[in-house]
């Protein structure tokens, strides 16, 4: 079995992609999928402070359901509920491997949207921002890679497009600016820093960091 979990949730089952059920459903398997839980931690990633008066019934059919999709990779014992990881692969711990390796753009060819898109419930959220993250960070990594390379202008021409999904991210901001400096597009960086310059303090009432600055500095010294 393969999930993939770096866009809409999907199980692949002998090259055949398997029906999960519905949008709740697919939130408890996605918690299984993290590590073993009790009723209570299902009931609680699902619907927080929320749940129904018959939540512990609705955890029990939706697992009654998975085991019929998925046997015998789940089980309960001593009221733990339980996804055999020996018996599944998983995207995003492949994700994460490539990374380690140095090996970002590999790593991202891995998405296909946002993280677990359509889970509902707290923990999916949980687990969305972290994978989501996770997915900055190896653009990041990428962008450097690139920079050191000589690629400016394929760092200028995407990087636009994280920076609307990550309009706070200082460190996007600085790679951004290196990009377009070295690509001799001086003004268009003066006018990218001044435009974060201004969005940081109405949003966080802060200044650019020191490695923004210095990037700054670096374009206005035309270094």
């Amino acid at each position: 079995m393969r999930f993939k979990v770096l866009g809409p949730p999907r199980l692949v089952l002998d090259g055949t992609s398997v029906d999960l059920g519905s949008p709740q459903q697919q939130a408890v398997l996605m918690m299984l999928i993290t590590g073993p839980k009790r009723t209570g931690e299902l009931v609680d990633g699902l619907w927080g402070g929320a749940a129904p008066p018959a939540a512990d019934g609705v955890i029990r059919t939706y697992l009654c359901r998975l085991r019929r999709i998925l046997s015998p990779a789940i089980s309960t014992h001593n009221g733990l509920h339980t996804l055999d990881p020996a018996l599944f692969t998983l995207d995003a711990d492949e994700f994460d491997e490539l990374v380690k390796k140095n090996r970002p753009k590999e790593a991202l060819d891995l998405w296909m949207g946002t993280a677990l898109a359509g889970v509902p419930g707290e923990a999916a959220e949980r687990e969305r921002f972290r994978l989501e993250q996770q997915r900055l960070n190896a653009t990041l990594q990428l962008f450097e890679l690139r920079l050191a390379r000589g690629d400016h202008a394929e760092v200028a021409a995407e990087a636009p497009l994280i920076i609307h999904r990550h309009r706070l991210e200082e460190r996007l901001y600085e790679l951004y600016l290196t990009a377009l400096h070295r690509c001799g597009r001086r003004a268009q960086a003066l006018e990218v820093y001044r435009n974060v310059h201004a969005l940081l303090a109405r949003e966080l009432g802060v200044p650019p960091g020191p490695r923004l600055r210095a990037a700054h500095e670096m374009i206005i010294r035309a270094e």
